[in-house]
C-alpha cells in the first residue's frame, strides 16, 4: 500500500495510569486511553486496548544535543505466550525536548513542532517451516511494515 488515511485521538480528560522518570533525562506517563482507525484496513483484531504514553524530554545542561525528544505515543499493550503478537503503535515525534512542558495529554498537535510520525504494524512469527527439511522450528521472526505519516488534518 502506497498510502493510508485513518483517524486517531484520545481523550484529555483521562487520568494518568502509570508513570515513571530518569531524574534530568526525561519523564513520561502513561494514560488508559487512545484510539487509531485505518480505514480499508480490519484492526479490530489486534489484542488489547489502545494506550496512550506521553515522554517529556529534558535537554542535558552538559551538551548541545537532545538527549531524549518529546513524543506521544499510542499502542496496544497486549502480550500473549500462546499466540503470534499483533501490535499497532502510533510515534509522534517532536523537534526536541522542549515542545512539551509536562507529561499531561496535549490539547493539540501542531505538525510544525514534529520532526517525524509513523504507524508500524508488527506480528511476531513464533513457528517457523523449513523449506529444507520441512520441520517446524522455533524463530521468533518478527513481521513488520512501516508507514511514514505525511498529513494531519485535527478534527474538531
Amino acid at each position: 500500500m502506497e498510502k493510508l488515511s485513518g483517524t486517531f485521538g484520545y481523550d484529555t480528560e483521562t487520568p494518568r495510569a502509570a508513570g515513571a522518570s530518569s531524574p534530568g533525562r526525561v519523564a513520561f506517563a502513561e494514560y488508559g486511553t487512545g484510539f487509531v482507525t485505518i480505514d480499508g484496513i480490519e484492526i479490530t483484531g489486534i489484542p488489547g486496548d489502545m494506550f496512550v504514553e506521553i515522554t517529556d524530554g529534558v535537554p542535558q545542561t552538559d551538551s548541545s544535543t537532545v538527549a531524549i525528544a518529546d513524543a506521544v505515543t499510542l499502542t496496544t499493550r497486549a502480550v500473549s505466550t500462546e499466540a503470534p503478537i499483533d501490535a499497532l503503535t502510533l510515534r509522534l515525534r517532536y523537534a526536541d525536548a522542549e515542545r512539551l512542558q509536562s507529561v499531561a495529554l496535549p490539547d493539540a498537535l501542531e505538525l510544525a513542532d514534529m520532526a517525524g510520525m509513523g504507524l508500524t504494524f508488527s506480528t511476531r512469527i513464533d513457528q517457523m517451516g523449513t523449506r529444507a527439511q520441512g520441520a517446524g522450528k522455533d524463530a521468533g521472526l518478527l513481521g513488520l511494515v512501516q508507514f511514514t505519516i505525511t498529513a494531519i488534518e485535527r478534527i474538531e
